[in-house]
């Protein structure tokens, strides 16, 4: 499962719609709908917004629905080099 579904179905658990998560990130509920739908990567920064509106840790949303390896992505949403940790 992508971090996007994650951050998709853990939102839906907590009752949130895309228009209130977008309002608590300060952005449009378009470019929030971009990031459930993968579109859009997530950088760290938006990722810790995320969490902080779930009240989750970072732990609690990669293990969310799955056992299994983390993988963590760095970069830029506008760059093709990522360097990943297994």
């Amino acid at each position: 499962m992508n971090i996007n579904d994650k951050i998709r179905l853990y939102r839906e658990d907590h009752q949130l719609s895309q228009e209130e998560m977008a309002t608590k990130l300060s952005m449009s509920t378009k470019g929030y709908a971009k990031i459930e739908r993968g579109e859009t990567r997530v950088n760290f920064e938006r990722l810790e917004q995320i969490l902080d509106v779930l009240n989750a840790d970072i732990y609690e949303l990669l293990n969310y629905g799955e056992n299994g390896k983390i993988y963590i992505s760095a970069g830029d949403n506008n760059s093709n080099t990522n360097s990943n940790i297994f």
